[in-house]
């Protein structure tokens, strides 16, 4: 019996001398790759008249991909632009309207010129130059009265239009809002709504995420804890053919400020520890990592 635990003894001593020998190094943490997944909704309320999605499709930032009914958004549209036809048609041309006043006030004064120099001469009495002055002064007011009048007119249409040009921007945004398009790079993971459907506001209409970067989340012990800090770069290794691996950089954008229990799925490097801490590790994609493939990571000093 002391005979077979000295050779178990032995083996164990020569089997970890191999290891260090060859710079063989178990993972600091396993894990699986994940995704921040965005949930597209929908802008606007209406039925759904086209769709142009299916799951796993890769969509570009503001591909068009389909349409919600906006007839009434339209009608809308058109009923406030004929409302503000209308109003411009009622603004008066003053233009038009004070050039009448002005040709009789421009005759006014070629008169009083007139008479001024007949009375000098003693041809014209006092009392024609006081009736042509009177004339010039009434015609002036007149004139005065006459702007404020039109001006008055003016700005009052003018109120009244002003609140409608904003009524159609906000339509036309609404309108804009039915087009439905891609919010971001990436593919699309789930299909949530179908054309002829009727959607809301905040509705969701499919689940998609960007992948040109993945998160391998992993579990750590408390001891561990103080090893890792935010920022700190990791060698991160799937499995290749042939029992390879394949190397990635990484670096950890998120560690858990809770402890939780161990997630029955996950292999910790202590499997004796209970309580565990949750952190992510960002990859950047080659084409090669899927969601929900696993990975092993080793923390780098």
């Amino acid at each position: 019996m002391k005979l077979i635990k000295s050779l178990s003894l032995y083996s164990l001593l020569l089997l970890s001398l191999y290891s260090c020998k060859n710079g063989t190094k178990q993972p600091d943490a396993y894990g699986n790759f994940e995704v921040d997944e965005v949930i597209v909704s929908s802008q606007s309320n209406g039925q759904i008249k086209q769709l142009n999605l299916t799951e796993g499709m890769s969509l570009t930032k503001g591909e068009l991909l389909g349409a919600i009914d906006s007839t009434q958004l339209v009608w809308k549209k058109k009923q406030l632009m004929s409302t503000i036809t209308s109003l411009k048609a009622q603004l008066p041309d003053i233009g038009v309207q004070v050039a009448v006043i002005n040709a009789r006030l421009e005759n006014a004064f070629i008169n009083q010129k007139r008479i001024r120099e007949l009375q000098n001469a003693d041809a014209a009495t006092l009392q024609q130059l006081d009736n042509i002055n009177n004339e010039v002064l009434v015609l002036q007011r007149e004139k005065e009265s006459l702007y404020t009048q039109l001006n008055t007119q003016t700005r009052s249409l003018l109120a009244q239009i002003e609140p409608l040009q904003m009524q159609i921007a906000g339509v036309e945004d609404e309108i804009d809002k039915c087009v439905v398009k891609s919010p971001i790079n990436g593919i699309v993971l789930t299909k949530v709504a179908q054309e002829g459907e009727v959607t809301a506001f905040a509705k969701p209409l499919w689940v998609m995420a960007n992948i040109d970067s993945l998160n391998i989340r992993v579990y750590i012990s408390e001891p561990q804890l103080s090893t890792v800090h935010l920022g700190q770069m990791a060698k991160v290794t799937i499995d290749a053919p042939e029992g390879k691996s394949k190397e990635f950089d990484g670096k950890i954008t998120w560690i858990s400020a809770q402890s939780e229990f161990t997630p029955k799925t996950v292999q910790t490097k202590d499997e004796r520890v209970n309580l565990v801490y949750a952190l992510k590790v960002r990859v950047k994609n080659d084409g090669s990592l899927k969601i929900g493939m696993p990975g092993q990571v080793y923390f780098l000093d």
